[in-house]
């Protein structure tokens, strides 16, 4: 049985799109199209870039906490089909509450 192979996305606001293209360029020359648009399982197009890999991924989003930049992170399983939108990356710590005796 093949194993599936899962592609990664980033989709940049504005401000962040060329520090991203910057920081993808070096992997970018193994793609034909870095950036494309893609349906995702919603049936809205998003203008991404593709990651190489995971490893990628957690480099931006510690580059994110550490610069500021705001991008949404997609994935698929094998190389056709609808992206969808990786939620854990939203994961917000949970703040317990302060109990007082």
């Amino acid at each position: 049985m093949k194993a599936r192979e899962t592609q990664w996305f980033i989709e940049p606001d504005a401000k962040s799109n060329e520090a991203v293209a910057r920081m993808l360029s070096e992997n970018c020359l193994q793609y034909e199209n870095c950036q494309t648009e893609l349906m995702d399982d919603n049936g809205l197009p998003h203008r991404v870039w593709q990651v190489p890999d995971y490893k990628t991924v957690s480099l931006l989003l510690s580059a994110q906490k550490q610069f500021g930049f705001k991008f949404k992170i997609f994935n698929r399983q094998n190389s056709r089909g609808l992206i969808r939108k990786w939620l854990f990356a939203d994961k917000k710590k949970k703040k317990h509450k302060k109990v007082v005796f």
